[in-house]
């Protein structure tokens, strides 16, 4: 015997209350959807070392990635942050848009040495610019970071167990 499409419950329902329920679930459809679209992939991460500390940091490798940044996190672990790669070297920026957490960040050369070191303020919308054209990578910890571990401008952060150029070839940041 061959089972009803529609439950003898729902067709006793008027007309109007179908079409309701139907216009619902479709409106949860609908609103669901950009926050599939833009949830982030899996997250990739490296070990950096900076003189004697580690930080296990998030990569943020293509543009959505680097566009999404730390936004919507409401805690950083200790010795966390996410490191930006960017394809070339040049002059790049930061906002710190539906970002809550007070940041440090460091701007950094293709060899890992620290540029310069900024502070960010939660939800700020102002463009905080490197000063420098040779910026290659970007890392964001939280605010007081390198400054609590002695890190200053001209220090060098290296990938744990392999070299920049092997790190970005593995990881399709490419030198």
């Amino acid at each position: 015997m061959k089972q009803p499409i529609l439950s003898p419950r729902w067709k006793k329902r008027p007309l109007w209350s179908r079409n309701l329920t139907l216009g619902a679930a479709i409106l949860v459809c609908l609103f669901s959807l950009p926050a599939l679209c833009l949830a982030p992939a899996t997250p990739r991460f490296l070990v950096l070392a900076l003189g004697s500390y580690r930080l296990r940091v998030e990569l943020a490798v293509t543009p959505e990635e680097r566009s999404h940044g730390l936004q919507g996190r409401f805690s950083l672990d200790p010795d966390t942050g996410m490191l930006f790669l960017f394809p070339r070297e040049g002059r790049v920026s930061f906002w710190m848009y539906r970002t809550v957490l007070p940041l440090s960040l460091a701007f950094l050369d293709a060899t890992g040495s620290i540029l310069e070191i900024r502070t960010m303020k939660p939800l700020d919308m102002h463009l905080v610019w490197s000063s420098s054209s040779r910026v290659r990578m970007a890392l964001e910890v939280s605010q007081g970071w390198f400054q609590s571990h002695g890190i200053h401008e001209g220090d060098h952060v290296e990938p744990v167990g392999e070299t920049w150029e092997e790190c970005l070839a593995r990881i399709g940041g490419s030198p």
